[in-house]
């Protein structure tokens, strides 16, 4: 199962988390011209995602904050924002 699909601001993308214990887990983006699915290093546990309005990268909301990963993976994911108390 997936949830949280995101088209990417030219459309030419979705973004899509694939649910905690099913196989292909962790947050993908789909070309739609392909459909070839691409893992999204560094950006385990997110359970939330949209993008950035350039279509660069990703912003993600995990257990321990918000995060940004960029969608080509030139640089590690980088906490934007530390959220206490919340559970995803």
């Amino acid at each position: 199962a997936f949830y949280g699909a995101r088209f990417s601001p030219d459309g030419n993308r979705v973004a899509v988390v694939v649910a905690p214990g099913r196989e292909g887990e962790g947050l993908w983006v789909i070309d739609r011209a392909s459909a070839e699915p691409i893992r999204v290093a560094g950006a385990e546990g997110a359970v939330l995602v949209d993008w950035t309005r350039d279509g660069r990268a990703l912003l993600t909301l995990r257990d321990d904050g918000i995060w940004i990963t960029p969608v080509d993976g030139s640089q590690p994911a980088r906490l934007l924002a530390a959220v206490e108390g919340i559970s995803v």
